[in-house]
């Protein structure tokens, strides 16, 4: 099944909580201790994280699935949470440790229905050392949605192609919100 319903479901609401988290990290460097569950942005502004995954040219692994490390649980569980819903909805890359990508931006899509499914203040993205892409899941009261800009809002989900089905997109909004 695709994953393009759900992401049609979220991507309002986790495309205006990006651009409110946008607004309070902007382009700050970062730091993160996993250990610690935290991300700390120009050594001033701390957060609270998780890892969600990374995504390469090839494929996207999530971080409890990482053979490599081992991240405390605390770190990666919403990834196992999210899971669940995918098992629910058949949504193999939700669940599967591992995804071929197939030339998808599997992160941003799985960024988009995390956000929704897990009701995440955010989700951040950035390039790894080496090439790829890690995904975290922010926490911070500055993160608290302000009123909506929805013309702003809507030019930009617009922009990004990211919506299929505007009615769903909607319906879904003004549901959530």
């Amino acid at each position: 099944m695709s994953l393009q319903s759900h992401v049609d479901r979220y991507a309002i609401l986790a495309f205006e909580k990006q651009l409110h988290a946008y607004e309070v990290v902007g382009d700050r460097g970062w730091e993160v201790d996993l250990e610690a569950g935290k991300i700390v942005f120009d050594g001033d502004l701390e957060m609270g994280v998780v890892l969600l995954g990374t995504e390469d040219d090839h494929s996207w692994i999530w971080g409890w699935a990482d053979p490599d490390e081992d991240f405390p649980d605390t770190v990666v569980a919403p990834g196992r949470a999210l899971g669940d819903y995918g098992r629910e909805h058949d949504l193999p890359p939700l669940y599967e440790p591992e995804t071929d990508a197939h030339g998808e931006p599997l992160l941003d899509r799985i960024g988009v229905i995390a956000s929704g499914v897990l009701a995440l203040q955010a989700t951040y993205h950035a390039p790894l050392d080496g090439g790829g892409r890690v995904l975290f899941a922010l926490e911070h009261p500055s993160l608290a949605l302000p009123p909506t800009d929805t013309d702003r809002l809507f030019k930009i989900v617009r922009e990004s192609g990211f919506v299929q089905d505007w009615d769903a997109a909607l319906a879904a909004y003004r549901a959530n919100r």
